[in-house]
């Protein structure tokens, strides 16, 4: 099942939460790949996958800072 993607939303229009939610899914799949490269760590396709994770969750925290109001602090993540 996919996600409805709106081809019109530009990533910046996002709300805080949106980034909150993405990063929480991020570091559930972060999890899970690292143990995939206990399991396998020779796998290739396994650390492609770790690494573009780790890669869209700091995108994502680089975001998620833009979209908070002035002042505000990004807690931890």
């Amino acid at each position: 099942l996919f996600a409805r993607i709106d081809p019109l939303r530009q990533p910046s229009d996002a709300a805080p939460e949106q980034y909150r939610t993405r990063l929480a899914a991020l570091d559930r799949t972060a999890q899970t790949m690292q143990q995939a490269m206990r399991d396998a760590p020779s796998d290739p396709y396994i650390n492609q996958y770790y690494l573009a994770t780790l890669s869209a969750r700091e995108q994502t925290l680089r975001r998620l800072v833009t979209t908070l109001p002035v002042g505000n602090k990004l807690g931890s993540f």
